[in-house]
């Protein structure tokens, strides 16, 4: 994915790999966007205005010249700018017109869900699926390795079982469909996020590797390397815009989704014994080497990116060795011994110190 510096945003809306970036956010695939943002720190707020002038200009971009594409995103600044100036002029008519929008919205949500009962279980999503699946069922006591078209693997536990396409052939998505638990290893395709569904909950990875268990009440993830986003697939489909609301949760986090009433929460865990043994953490050793190094490194094992303050931790140098300590108990080893503290914030570690002497 590109790093964008400096850019005009002219340019940037000009830009192929951009416009890419926002036609995934506006389909749903949000991890598309924030790994762009990731990438560009110091270019978010560029970026965001950027969306808004793609998605307000009217027609193809590719359509209008460099001259006029100036024109048209100056004409959408300005406007921008005079909107924010009138300030309450008009608020009571907007409040009225929003508030009658919201009322219809509801009125047509009660309607829905009062006649309508969307079957969110492994059978009923499946049979919306217009294309030929290919099911693997696991039905004995041992644990079985399937692997899918894209090179991931899959460990499906007992009684469980999974349907995918032949090929991914979606431009947007890898999908496949869960029922019981498995174990997913998969192969990172920042363009095509794969979609786990399972029981009512989307579960949205780039590549990572993580573990699904699906009951009658409830789904739990747990994340093993990497970020994976979870959202209740209800919820999204009752929004008028159909935007995905999801929650980040990162290695040794799970979230656990009511399948009653379709609500997530997140929280610390360490991996089940059975999974340690599918994909043990990996053994680390650090010998007296700059802090930057040790975090760079937990980066690309992890998956996850770590913020920091490269000047004020310059000095700080690390020797430790590690086995199959949880992330958690490294990150705690680590701080403490560099006297500094972290905290988890959208998906990052974020490394708080003073320095060392």
């Amino acid at each position: 994915m590109k790093v964008f510096h400096s850019y005009h945003l002219p340019d940037l809306v000009m830009d192929a790999d951009f416009q890419h970036c926002v036609r995934e956010w506006e389909a749903g695939n949000d991890l598309i966007w924030e790994e762009l943002l990731r990438l560009n720190p110091d270019e978010v707020y560029n970026l965001n205005r950027g969306r808004e002038i793609l998605l307000a200009l009217r027609g193809p971009v590719s359509s209008l010249s460099e001259q006029e594409l100036v024109i048209e995103v100056e004409a959408i600044l300005a406007n921008t700018t005079r909107r924010q100036k009138q300030g309450l002029h008009g608020s009571f008519l907007r409040w009225f017109s929003v508030a009658a929008a919201v009322l219809l919205v509801m009125g047509l949500l009660w309607y829905q869900f009062n006649n309508k009962s969307v079957d969110y279980s492994y059978e009923g999503a499946v049979s919306g699926v217009g294309t030929t699946l290919i099911e693997e069922v696991n039905n004995t006591d041992e644990q079985r390795s399937v692997r899918l078209p894209d090179g991931s693997k899959v460990v499906l536990l007992p009684l469980s079982k999974i349907r995918y396409p032949l090929q991914f052939t979606g431009k947007n998505k890898r999908e496949i469909y869960l029922s019981g638990d498995a174990f997913f290893d998969i192969e990172k395709d920042s363009l095509r996020p794969l979609h786990v569904y399972a029981n009512g909950l989307l579960t949205r990875v780039l590549g990572t590797s993580f573990l699904i268990r699906t009951g009658e009440s409830q789904v739990q993830v747990l994340v093993r390397t990497g970020r994976v986003a979870v959202s209740s697939i209800q919820v999204a489909e009752s929004r008028p815009e159909g935007k995905l609301e999801s929650r980040l949760i990162i290695p040794n986090q799970q979230a656990i989704f009511s399948v009653i009433d379709h609500t997530i929460s997140t929280g610390n865990v360490d991996f089940p014994d059975l999974i340690k043994n599918l994909k043990r953490e990996q053994a680390l050793s650090f010998e007296n080497l700059p802090i930057a190094e040790v975090f760079e490194t937990l980066e690309r094992v992890y998956g996850i990116p770590f913020v920091f303050n490269r000047t004020v931790l310059a000095k700080c140098r690390l020797h430790v060795s590690f086995t199959d300590e949880s992330l958690f108990a490294k990150l705690d080893i680590i701080t403490k011994t560099i006297g500094a503290n972290y905290q988890i914030s959208d998906g990052r570690v974020i490394i708080a110190g003073r320095g060392c002497n």
